[in-house]
C-alpha cells in the first residue's frame, strides 16, 4: 500500500525494499553482495574526497532492490533514478542546512552511510530481523532529515 505525506510525495512502505529480501539469498548470490559492498565503498571515497555521493547511494538502494527478487521493485527504482535521492531532487532538501559548512555536510552524510553500513552488515551476517529492522530506521530517519530541512527551508523564506 502507498500513501502520500503532507508533502505530497509517494511513501512507499518502510520496510518495502528488505521484507522481501532474505539475507542469507543475497549473500549466497555474491554478486548483490559485491554491489553493494562497492556501492557503499564508493559513497565513503566520495565524502572522503569532497565530491558527490548521490551516485553510491542510488546504488546501494537499487541493489537492495534487486536483492528482494522482486522485478517491479528494481524496475521502478530504476525508472525513478537517482532522483529517488532526495538530496538530488530537492535544492532545499536534506544537506542544504548545512551547505556551505563542509564538515557538518561531511558528518551528514557519513551518518547517512553508517546506516547504509548496518544495513549490509546485517544481510552479510544473514540475520534477517536485524536487516529490516536497520532498513526501517534508515528510511525513517531519510523521512525525518528531509522533515527537518524541510522545516528549516521554510523558517529561511521567511526571515
Amino acid at each position: 500500500r502507498e500513501s502520500t505525506d503532507d508533502s505530497g510525495e509517494v511513501d512507499f512502505p518502510l520496510v518495502s525494499r528488505i521484507d522481501g529480501a532474505d539475507p542469507a539469498d543475497v549473500v549466497r548470490r555474491g554478486e548483490i553482495g559485491a554491489r553493494l559492498r562497492e556501492a557503499l565503498d564508493a559513497f565513503e571515497t566520495a565524502v572522503a574526497a569532497g565530491q558527490d555521493s548521490a551516485g553510491p547511494d542510488y546504488r546501494f538502494h537499487l541493489e537492495i532492490a534487486r536483492a528482494t527478487g522482486n522485478d517491479r521493485f528494481a524496475e521502478l527504482m530504476t525508472t525513478l533514478g537517482i532522483t529517488m535521492i532526495p538530496r538530488v531532487r530537492l535544492g532545499h532538501g536534506d544537506v542544504a542546512a548545512v551547505r556551505g559548512n563542509v564538515q557538518m555536510q561531511r558528518d551528514y552524510l557519513l551518518r547517512v552511510n553508517a546506516e547504509h553500513e548496518w544495513i549490509y552488515d546485517a544481510i552479510a551476517a544473514c540475520d534477517p530481523e536485524t536487516a529490516r529492522s536497520a532498513m526501517r530506521t534508515h528510511l525513517a530517519r531519510s523521512r525525518e532529515r528531509r522533515r527537518q530541512a524541510d522545516a528549516g527551508s521554510t523558517r529561511r523564506k521567511r526571515a
